[in-house]
């Protein structure tokens, strides 16, 4: 079935591309979206026109190219389409090959062959902004490792010795493009050092975007939103940034100016990061670590990795938001994502799942949260998950004066849930591929039940 439609669609471009070029040489010309739907043409002939169905069946051999040759998630999708237009061209326009069931099947092969033949193995150094003072030792999440100053400093010492060994007669522009990349960084406290194997060069980069967002997103988790909340991925290079504000008096009419700078990054007590490695929080770290393997390798399919890391992603865009009313969706969207095991059916009591996510919320922070009770934490948690459906209904409006306290509340279920599931989670089933959603709701069931008062253990 595959095979015959991967022929069709041969079929479908090379028909439009002699549609196209026959209106072409003809004088007819097609909109301004149609001047981008190109190939590459045989040697000296320029680009051809494919019109809307010959890219669109185009694309669909570029996916299936990708997902036949198992490179969907390391290859660029942009290159192995123009790879693929090349071969394409070559094969059925300057050999003038039959399209058949073969070549279509050899051509895409290539494709793939070739792509692979842009993979690199790169690691990554991401500037980010931790904190506002230096610190001398950073601190790893697994492979992915915060760098500080000091260290990234070296890093960057030995891979000039290991440039000038390898290349000691270094143009002169290399060298001054070399100069200003440095330059560039020199204000950066912090990096993520995050090493990617064997992708295309541009998702390898999206790669090690994502996995130093979600290194960011547990080291939110671990030592809590308040401090932390102006820590970022999307950081600027220097400590402070200037500040200005014009105001007018309506009474006088005279102007009143300020300027000024702010502080950016959080601010910790020294040593932070090596009170964080040998306390409790270690164990905290370790588990994160295996879990964004998922992220690092994106052909690892491991569903209790990839439901923490959602959960996170949430709670780490939560905390670096500054709208109270997104903060609070935000919130209980995580835990929804921590809680729910599988489509839940109402049968006619519509807070059902409000009541699933609420038990199992108060089951995992009962205890974490001073003097509040399994029921109580319950409660609470129900009143969070009522004011986040009316804001996101439209019964309430953003601005509601009950959002910011829901807020603060919401932060505190959302990092002790996800950080009690860091420690409760046994690491073999962060590492399970074939992980049952079962074992999980028993696991959920077992606990409420044993917070609840329903039965003496929550089991592991």
């Amino acid at each position: 079935m595959a095979e015959a439609t991967n022929i069709a669609d041969a079929r479908i471009l090379f028909n439009a591309v002699a549609r196209e070029r026959a209106d072409f040489l003809r004088g007819i010309r097609r909109g301004m979206d149609g001047w981008f739907k190109t190939i590459n043409g045989p040697p000296d002939m320029g680009m051809f026109h494919t019109g809307d169905d010959g890219w669109e069946a185009l694309g669909r051999l570029t996916q299936a190219a990708m997902f036949e040759g198992k490179i969907a998630a390391r290859a660029d999708r942009g290159a192995v389409q123009n790879i693929l237009g090349t071969i394409f061209v070559r094969k059925f326009l300057s050999e003038a090959l039959p399209i058949d069931q073969r070549n279509v099947a050899r051509a895409l092969s290539e494709t793939v062959k070739t792509a692979k033949q842009l993979f690199r193995s790169l690691t990554h150094f991401i500037p980010c902004q931790l904190t506002s003072d230096p610190e001398p030792v950073g601190l790893s999440l697994g492979r992915i490792r915060f760098l500080s100053r000091r260290e990234a400093k070296a890093v960057v010492r030995e891979l000039l010795r290991a440039e000038r060994a390898a290349n000691p007669d270094l143009p002169a522009a290399d060298r001054a493009h070399l100069l200003r990349a440095i330059q560039y960084h020199k204000g950066y406290r912090w990096f993520v050092q995050v090493p990617v194997a064997d992708c295309a060069p541009k998702r390898s980069e999206a790669i090690a975007e994502l996995a130093a967002t979600s290194a960011l997103d547990f080291l939110q988790v671990i030592i809590g939103a308040r401090n932390s909340e102006r820590m970022t991925i999307d950081a600027r290079p220097h400590l402070y940034e200037q500040t200005a504000s014009i105001q007018r008096d309506d009474g006088s009419g005279r102007f009143s100016i300020s300027t000024g700078w702010a502080l950016k990054g959080q601010g910790l007590s020294k040593g932070w990061t090596t009170e964080f490695l040998e306390g409790e929080e270690a164990f905290a770290f370790d588990q994160a670590g295996a879990i964004l393997e998922s992220r690092l390798d994106p052909d690892l399919d491991r569903p209790l990795s990839q439901r923490l890391l959602d959960a996170a992603q949430w709670f780490g865009e939560a905390v670096r938001d500054r709208s109270p009313s997104t903060r609070l969706v935000k919130y209980v969207t995580a835990l929804e994502r921590l809680t729910l095991t599988r489509k839940e059916r109402t049968d006619g009591a519509p807070d059902r799942i409000a009541d699933l996510v609420s038990s199992r919320i108060a089951a995992m922070t009962t205890g974490l949260i001073p003097d509040r009770t399994f029921a109580q934490n319950k409660a609470a948690f129900k009143r969070l998950y009522t004011t986040r459906s009316e804001l996101v209904h439209g019964g309430i409006s953003p601005l509601d004066p009950k959002v910011p306290d829901a807020v603060r509340d919401a932060n505190d279920y959302c990092e002790y849930a996800i950080g009690r599931a860091l420690h409760m989670w046994d690491r073999s089933a962060f590492l399970d591929p074939a992980l049952p959603l079962a074992s999980l709701e028993d696991w959920f069931n077992r606990l409420v039940a044993w917070q609840s008062g329903e039965t003496g253990d929550a089991g592991s």
